[in-house]
């Protein structure tokens, strides 16, 4: 099951015993405001493709951080599902090497994997190993 969507901003967690006393005004505050003007959940990652360039933008689900990654899209050697571990699998030629979207169900990374491999059009067997 899927938890609320509820960030706790890093200012909060940096406040260390102050905290105890701004937390639950904060949280009261932040009950009200969600339950009078109800917010959608942001989108968990965000793919940007071009012709030129490769954006993925990361949106933590604990803190609502945003973390953005561009790359050249000639470089995407591989986007798929990673066969060892959860998650999304992206190597970039001489740049990254990683796993990404780990907490993501495998169901919707296969789907994820399609459909990067129909706009990338990677050609798997071509791919360094």
């Amino acid at each position: 099951m899927r938890e609320p969507y509820f960030p706790v901003p890093t200012w909060v967690l940096n406040l260390d015993l102050f905290s105890l006393a701004i937390f639950p005004v904060w949280m009261i505050g932040s009950f009200l405001l969600r339950w009078l003007r109800p917010t959608p959940t942001p989108p968990r990652a965000v793919f940007e493709i071009t012709n030129e360039r490769f954006k993925l933008t990361l949106r933590s689900q604990a803190h609502g951080e945003v973390t953005t990654f561009d790359w050249p899209r000639d470089e995407i050697v591989e986007a798929r599902a990673n066969k060892y571990a959860p998650g999304l699998w992206i190597h970039v030629r001489g740049i990254v090497k990683e796993t990404y979207l780990e907490d993501v169900l495998p169901e919707i990374i296969e789907l994820l994997e399609q459909e990067l491999h129909s706009v990338l059009g990677n050609d798997d067997s071509s791919a360094p190993s």
